[in-house]
């Protein structure tokens, strides 16, 4: 892993998170941290979000599928951002968060 870490290819913006949502792509999210706010895309994220508290739990596992999308999820990005960079070095590929967090997302739908 270099010493610079280039976030750039695992962003996705709210437009994109709600585009996935809607879809109904099949990926995995995790929920870093308790959300605010209520309204229907925040219903479907709760739908998907994984219950597990750490996400790594399931992932540092010799069976966990490197190519399965997982998308991770808090309120500034900085979480999502360290779990995306753990993810990657455990050999995930598919792996994006959402830039800004959810504050921005939020604001986007206000």
């Amino acid at each position: 892993m270099p010493l610079f870490f280039d976030y750039s290819d695992f962003k996705i913006d709210a437009y994109q998170l709600e585009n996935i949502l809607r879809a109904g792509v099949p990926f995995q999210l995790f929920l870093l941290e308790p959300l605010m706010g209520e309204g229907d895309l925040q219903r479907l994220i709760h739908e998907r979000a994984s219950e597990k508290k750490d996400p790594f739990e399931d992932l540092s596992s010799e069976n966990a599928d490197k190519m399965n999308p997982i998308i991770f999820l808090c309120k500034t990005g900085r979480q999502s951002k360290k779990a995306v960079k753990k993810a990657a070095k455990l050999g995930f590929i598919n792996i994006h968060f959402l830039d800004n967090g959810m504050r921005e997302f939020n604001q986007q739908q206000a």
